[in-house]
């Protein structure tokens, strides 16, 4: 068994806290709410990487490997999301290379 990795406990209740405040604050808004979960995926997944077990089993394996790929997908979405701000042309390719990024991830 290892030590508890006090810093990514810090940085992960520190984003988590950052997702919690975004989402409570605006929820309202798609881009707010979508940097939200990215923020809470980010944070939830360093805080189970700070947990000391071993993070070779397979269900932990999984876990991880979910929030990380949660946090990548919300993290496109909220960028795709302040591209739909954009008029024109540029509005239409950046939704496009996202909705393209989304895919390929």
């Amino acid at each position: 068994m290892t030590e508890l990795n006090i810093s990514f406990l810090v940085v992960g209740l520190l984003a988590a806290g950052c997702g919690g405040i975004f989402f409570w604050t605006d929820r309202h808004n798609s881009a707010s709410r979508a940097l939200s979960y990215c923020l809470l995926s980010i944070g939830a997944r360093l805080l189970v990487e700070s947990y000391p077990a071993d993070l070779d089993t397979w269900w932990m394996t999984t876990i991880t490997l979910s929030l990380e790929g949660a946090s990548i997908l919300a993290g496109v979405e909220w960028g795709r999301r302040i591209g739909k701000t954009a008029d024109g042309l540029p509005a239409q390719a950046s939704n496009s290379l996202f909705r393209l990024s989304q895919v390929v991830t």
